[in-house]
């Protein structure tokens, strides 16, 4: 007896298997981390573009001479440290950070210590970011002034800056967590919203401008009023060197990474310099626009939109909420990679099923950050204490990274590259003379920065010769893509 087939069924189980094959896909593009140019792009704004939205203001205080010249000083030396890292990923694209060529370039124990420097340096600019953003909401509902102490707070006033602090974290937690196609997406809209309030800013200031009366001051430019006021204009660029941690993230990482970092760099010199003559050219002036003024874009924003300075202010959050996000994913990217070197505990590198973030990092991270928060708000010293120290990390970050591409260019010249630094080791010279000074202007200030910072070099050698160097490993992104610099290396550079 011949069997039929009820064909009924056979189209619904055929109907059904293309169903759960859409929905399969479905569920892949959401989880899929790779982006497109744009996204690549909009993550270097994310990151970079809101410190051009605040604290560049204090650079006013030794004049509009000073401050341009500073700018583009300190710009300079991030174009050329883009120009290092821009070859160096076209060689050997590696998304752990700077210090994957460092430890493959010149040796294990510096990149350790320059791994160090990078999770200081994005939990303390993250952190302090969050407490500006979370000051906003409460300095509007209790109508402060930017002048107001840190020890002026009632206890409601404390409890909601607190509070708000934590809210912020909870959500940029929960979205890199989330990851994917809804991390991108967000990142898409955030990006778009700063670009757009940036250039609102811009151009909707231009009938307000008048140069000539309020961004002339009575400050003298010399080289010593120079000095003291170079490190706080290197903060218009920070993060640029981020932009290799998306290279597992792109197609073909060795030309789109050099191309969209050198690209961007140019783009933010530019905003860099615009934001900062648009706004001392206007009111209040550029005398009263010194550090004291914790959201100097506020008054220009109220004169585009006629709103009160309280509503006015509520437009600075978008850059200072992309600061906290940017350096808070890197800060996940960072430790996960450096997990998987046998750099961190591997609790570290524990990821989510099928996003593969770094959930128990990021939480880590984000409580320490919510210490430190709470420290500055008891003690206003910490604030300029931790701003200085993330810088101070920073350059320490940069110089190395300029010692490994000397190292590169000549020990590791057969290797084929996508991009060559037009500037080539005289680039890196002078980004390492450029970075140099912004540290010494620093320490130049207050030299506890720097005893600070030699406790921690002292404490980061000893757990390394103690307990990384037994441990390290190469993770599988190194096999993959810096394996040939260790080969050259040779075995002597591992204890």
């Amino acid at each position: 007896m011949t069997k039929v087939h009820d064909i009924s069924s056979a189209e619904e189980e055929g109907s059904k298997s293309i169903k759960d094959e859409n929905e399969n896909g479905l569920f892949q593009w959401l989880i899929s981390s790779k982006i497109r140019n744009v996204d690549l792009f909009l993550i270097g704004v994310t990151i970079v573009i809101g410190g051009q939205s605040t604290g560049f203001n204090a650079a006013f205080e030794a004049g509009y001479g000073i401050a341009i010249a500073n700018t583009l000083f300190t710009g300079f030396g991030y174009l050329c440290l883009s120009f290092c890292m821009a070859e160096m990923t076209s060689a050997l694209p590696f998304s752990g950070g700077v210090y994957g060529f460092v430890r493959a370039f010149i040796h294990p124990w510096l990149g350790f210590l320059v791994a160090g420097m990078e999770l200081v340096l994005n939990l303390f600019y993250a952190s302090e970011a969050v407490y500006s953003l979370a000051l906003i909401p409460v300095s509007v509902i209790y109508n402060w002034d930017d002048a107001k102490g840190y020890d002026d707070y009632t206890q409601e006033e404390t409890v909601a800056v607190i509070l708000n602090g934590l809210i912020i974290y909870v959500i940029i937690f929960l979205t890199i967590v989330i990851g994917g196609k809804v991390f991108w997406g967000f990142n898409l809209i955030l990006g778009l919203l700063v670009l757009a309030l940036m250039f609102i800013y811009m151009f909707g200031s231009l009938p307000n401008v008048d140069f000539n009366r309020y961004a002339v001051s009575d400050q003298r430019v010399n080289a010593h009023t120079m000095f003291a006021y170079l490190a706080s204009s290197s903060g218009n660029y920070l993060g640029i060197q981020y932009l290799p941690l998306m290279s597992k993230d792109v197609k073909n990482p060795r030309k789109t990474i050099p191309r969209a970092m050198v690209l961007s760099m140019k783009f933010f010199i530019l905003t860099s310099v615009g934001m900062m003559t648009i706004c001392c050219s206007q009111y209040p002036g550029i005398t009263n626009l010194g550090s004291n003024v914790q959201y100097p874009l506020t008054f220009g924003f109220q004169q585009i939109f006629n709103l009160p300075e309280s509503s006015a202010k509520w437009l600075s959050i978008p850059g200072l909420f992309s600061i906290a996000f940017g350096f808070m994913f890197c800060y996940g990217r960072q430790s996960l990679s450096m997990a998987e070197s046998g750099f961190l505990p591997k609790h570290f590198g524990w990821t989510t099923p099928y996003f593969g973030t770094p959930w128990v990092g990021l939480i880590i991270g984000v409580i320490f950050c919510f210490c430190l928060n709470i420290l500055v708000h008891y003690n206003s010293y910490f604030y300029q204490l931790e701003y200085n120290l993330s810088l101070l990390a920073a350059y320490f970050v940069f110089v190395n990274a300029c010692i490994a591409y000397i190292v590169f260019s000549y020990t590791y010249s057969s290797l084929a590259r996508e991009f060559v630094s037009p500037l080539g080791n005289i680039g890196a010279v002078c980004a390492i003379l450029v970075f140099s000074l912004c540290g010494l202007a620093i320490i130049w200030m207050d030299q506890v920065e720097i005893i600070l910072l030699g406790a921690n070099f002292i404490v980061g050698s000893m757990y390394y010769f103690c307990f990384v160097a037994q441990h390290q490993v190469f993770s599988k992104e190194e096999q993959d893509n810096l394996f040939k610099a260790y080969v050259i290396n040779g075995e002597s550079f591992f204890p």
